[in-house]
């Protein structure tokens, strides 16, 4: 079936002339989204307006609390986008794919032509504008301040679970599907609240964790850099070096020398000093210096 087809059965296409709907047409595209697909962002300029076919989008706001708010689902038979007919054209919302969706969209720039072309279906629109817009200001209003029945009343303690899976596990496999199913989050979700609650991207945080461990280890002259490397979890040595380079501005192999260089020699006067006595203070005797000095390294 057509697109003009099935536009005679959707809301308020089905009032236009057969001739009309065919011109309107051109305008629409169908499209399938996949689960996670962002499809408005918060405070962005609306791109697309979109029909709902199939499938379910997630309705989403950012709380006063840090968290993310769900504020309800678009079911198949309702449209997205309508924001771009009100103020500056933002969206006030998150729009998430909880599943395959398919959509009949239609850009921006070319609905508000149609309207301004069509001004008998502006008023459907313009009206289902301000609905969408009032309902979504009740449920805020009416909601607790502690953000109602929030996703997250506090990010950091939602994602407590996850975060002490990366700081045990941090030495396996680690994947953005692992840590989001812990939470019971979807990536998109999980790597959003991840990002406006620990300031960082899930991948970030994980190279931190390790390149921390790699830092504690490289004082251990019983392991080079390749095996510290594999041992923190990284599968290639390169990688590795460019990640801890970005976090601690040098390289691994310069970081560990300049550690193990802190473990230097010092040269003390302690001639007659007994051997016995020296070794009781954790000082290894280098041989001896110049005019009956030793050269000891603290152990």
């Amino acid at each position: 079936m057509k697109t003009c087809d099935l536009l005679q059965y959707i809301p308020p296409f089905s009032t236009l002339e057969p001739a009309k709907r065919d011109k309107i047409e051109s305008l629409f595209q169908l499209r399938t989204f996949s689960q996670d697909t962002l499809l408005l962002q918060e405070n962005q300029a609306v791109a697309q307006i979109g029909y709902v076919v199939s499938g379910n989008l997630a309705i989403e706001r950012c709380s006063k609390e840090g968290g993310i708010r769900s504020n309800g689902s678009l079911t198949v038979g309702e449209y997205y986008g309508l924001m771009a007919l009100v103020d500056k054209g933002l969206s006030i919302i998150d729009l998430v794919a909880t599943r395959p969706t398919t959509c009949y969209t239609i850009e921006t720039v070319d609905f508000v032509e149609m309207l301004n072309t069509y001004p008998e279906i502006s008023v459907f629109f313009e009206n289902a504008a301000l609905s969408r817009l009032g309902s979504l200001y009740f449920q805020t209003r009416s909601a607790p301040m502690s953000g109602g029945e929030p996703i997250v009343p506090k990010g950091r303690k939602k994602l407590q679970r996850s975060l002490e899976h990366i700081e045990t596990q941090y030495m396996g496999s680690i994947t953005l599907d692992d840590v989001s199913a812990i939470n019971g989050l979807s990536r998109y979700h999980y790597s959003r609240l991840f990002k406006h609650t620990l300031g960082c991207s899930f991948k970030e945080y994980l190279n931190r964790t390790r390149i921390k461990e790699a830092k504690r280890m490289m004082g251990n002259q019983g392991m080079n850099v390749s095996q510290i490397c594999y041992a923190v979890g990284f599968n290639d040595v390169s990688y590795f070096a460019r990640v801890f380079k970005k976090i601690q501005g040098t390289s691994p192999s310069l970081y560990r020398k300049s550690l193990l260089a802190k473990k230097q020699s010092v040269t003390v006067d302690v001639e007659g000093t007994p051997d016995l006595w020296l070794n009781s203070l954790h000082w290894k005797i280098d041989g001896c210096g110049q005019a009956g000095q030793k050269s000891l390294v603290l152990r």
